[in-house]
């Protein structure tokens, strides 16, 4: 009997250690599936954030900013076209000159001048350009136009630099910088317009010089060539003038004292200029006009380029030809043109 108890007693102490066994095991399987859990969860919240930063769309804009191939050569071309609206002159286009440059948009009227007219800017990446000017209120007359691009007046030493090798082409032009006392090239398109209230548009195109043989000699000539323009007479000059030199027109009526009726053009690289007078038959201040002259002439000591004066002297020491005059201080060209009122 005895023996039977403590079997008892055994066999109850085995259950419990085996119950105790098994308690321990479905925590430690319980506590195994929460982290299991939880680090699920957080793997699933993981791979969410990275499926929208994978599929979160970007907005965005292409912008074409392809430039010339030819960016920066020395042959610098323009394209474009002007727009006159109003009283704004916009020009707008292509060049090939380096992004940065500066171009200006030169506005001058024939007769007197304007404060503050024209525009500057820049040129783009892309070689893009966009300058727009202002005209006085209800301003009408003749108007010179001119986009160009001065090697001497840039926005950086460097883009001088790069340029001062020299511009080429058929924009090339040079000009007297007369604060620096020196010579300079340009890149330039100029185009004369009558501003009279309507919309004008033209466009860029290249200038055609026919350089003649004789260019800068000394022996100086001039073949003008007259027509009528509204209210102004219009002088087409061919010369063998160097580029850069100043011309001078004025009208001479007899019995009057007359300081209105004249105008100045520098010369072209081929020698050629326009000039435009008021025609003294349409101011009615004048009576009984039967005869006048137009005087056409270059003065090589009247504010002339450094090149100028270098080829035909100070004070025109140099000049030859019937054309030239002498004067007290040295020598001019003029000519006379004898106008008949019809």
């Amino acid at each position: 009997m005895k023996m039977r108890v403590e079997g008892f007693i055994v066999l109850i102490i085995i259950l419990v250690i085996l119950a105790a066994c098994s308690n321990s095991e479905e925590q430690t399987n319980g506590n195994e599936s929460e982290e299991e859990i939880k680090t699920s969860e957080v793997e699933k919240i993981e791979e969410q954030e990275e499926e929208e930063q994978v599929s979160e769309k970007v907005s965005f804009e292409v912008k074409d900013t392809t430039a010339p191939e030819d960016q920066g050569d020395l042959n610098v071309w323009f394209e474009g076209d002007f727009h006159v609206v109003g009283d704004k002159v916009r020009v707008n286009g292509t060049t090939n000159l380096l992004p940065g440059s500066k171009l200006q948009l030169m506005t001058t009227p024939v007769a007197g001048t304007f404060i503050g007219g024209g525009a500057q800017g820049k040129v783009e990446e892309s070689g893009a350009f966009e300058l727009e000017a202002n005209l006085p209120d209800d301003y009408e007359g003749i108007l010179h136009i001119e986009l160009t691009f001065k090697v001497g007046d840039q926005y950086t030493e460097e883009l001088a630099e790069y340029y001062i090798e020299g511009i080429r082409g058929d924009f090339a032009q040079i000009y007297y910088d007369a604060f620096e006392e020196a010579m300079f090239d340009k890149a330039s398109f100029a185009q004369i317009v009558v501003i009279d209230g309507s919309k004008q548009s033209f466009s860029i195109t290249k200038p055609e010089w026919n350089i003649p043989d004789d260019l800068g000699s000394k022996h100086v000539r001039i073949t003008p060539t007259l027509e009528r323009q509204g209210d102004y007479i219009v002088l087409n000059i061919e010369s063998n003038l160097l580029e850069e030199a100043t011309i001078h027109a004025r009208a001479e009526i007899p019995n009057y004292i007359t300081s209105g009726f004249q105008g100045t053009s520098e010369v072209n690289p081929d020698g050629t200029a326009v000039i435009y007078i008021v025609d003294p038959e349409k101011d009615d201040r004048i009576k009984d006009l039967e005869e006048y002259e137009i005087v056409i002439s270059f003065e090589p000591d009247n504010n002339q380029s450094i090149n100028v004066v270098e080829a035909y002297g100070e004070n025109g020491e140099e000049l030859e030809g019937d054309l030239v005059v002498n004067t007290e201080n040295g020598k001019n060209v003029v000519q006379r043109l004898s106008i008949t009122v019809e």
